[in-house]
């Protein structure tokens, strides 16, 4: 039984040491930096055109991760027969695709925790003008998480995955906490919302990697990639569509019909209630939650059919 878990654990520290991992993590922090800039051309709504961007941005990076990450920790290994040393141990094909989705899930946490507690900085902070004192208090939580971790790393010589998680990025959180109630700013009442979406995120992303996981046991990356990203924007598009009821007609409606066992990513969506500055309502937080978990079960449960008559010898 003590193999199950280490496939979680072995498969978080993979994904974490992959250099595109933090490259990707680095790129999207960047931009949610500058992001700012971008929304001088709202008109008056410039805090809600930055929220809607940040959680574009989180969503993006997260479906990236949960994409290649599956791919490089099912497929990858099936190719390379390197799956063959850990189905020769005491461990069943369900275990083994189960424990990997917990791996890949924890990773995914990690970075969407990463990109929330600097967003959360932008949203605190934010100026019509990125000034060096307000550029400074942007990367701030950035610093806090190099120095934490390299600490953590070098005197208590926890592995870095790790030394990051327990002493760089809740020290950042902390951070960022203390540093809101210091900061009278418009902007505090939106981080309690701008929370709640991240969590919907992560629900969202949950059932993403779910379907990558499944696709990952029979097809490559690019193939991977392709219908992981169909499934995507058809679960937004026909959740929308079927939510119009007879409204809907034709081609589209039947679109719609048809594609009702594709998971409901719509039910996910309250970017306009969240960039408004207004709390999701507890009851639509549980139907996402609910969905979620029920959509990731199903595809799950998929994966682990595929794979059981998969050949890997």
């Amino acid at each position: 039984m003590a193999a199950l878990p280490a496939i979680s654990v072995n498969t978080y520290r993979e994904t974490v040491r992959n250099p595109a991992f933090f490259v990707l993590i680095a790129i999207c922090a960047l931009f949610l930096v500058i992001s700012p800039e971008i929304t001088m051309f709202a008109l008056g709504e410039e805090r809600k055109m930055l929220i809607d961007i940040i959680l574009s941005t989180i969503t993006f990076q997260g479906l990236f991760i949960a994409i290649t990450a599956s791919s490089i920790a099912l497929s990858d290994e099936i190719e390379s027969k390197t799956i063959l040393m850990t189905l020769s141990k005491p461990v069943s094909r369900a275990g083994y695709i189960f424990f990997k989705y917990i791996g890949l899930i924890l990773s995914l946490l990690l970075s969407i925790l990463i990109l929330i507690s600097i967003s959360i900085n932008v949203i605190l902070f934010y100026s019509d003008d990125i000034s060096i004192g307000y550029f400074a208090l942007y990367i701030s939580p950035i610093l806090v998480m190099i120095a934490g971790s390299y600490l953590a790393n070098r005197w208590l010589r926890l592995p870095v995955e790790f030394a990051f998680v327990l002493a760089g990025l809740i020290p950042a959180i902390i951070f960022i906490y203390l540093a809101s109630l210091f900061a009278e700013r418009e902007g505090i009442q939106y981080i309690f919302p701008f929370i709640q979406g991240g969590a919907l995120i992560f629900l969202q992303i949950s059932v993403v990697t779910a379907v990558a996981v499944a696709l990952a046991t029979r097809f490559p990356l690019t193939v991977n990639a392709m219908i992981t990203s169909i499934v995507f924007l058809a679960g937004h598009m026909f959740g929308a569509l079927m939510q119009t009821g007879d409204s809907v007609s034709g081609f589209w409606h039947k679109a719609a019909y048809y594609g009702a066992p594709l998971p409901r990513f719509s039910n996910f969506n309250f970017m306009d209630t969240i960039s408004a500055g207004a709390a999701v309502p507890g009851a639509a937080l549980v139907q996402g939650a609910a969905c979620g978990a029920g959509a990731s079960v199903i595809f799950l449960l998929l994966a682990v059919a595929l794979f059981s008559n998969r050949e890997v010898g």
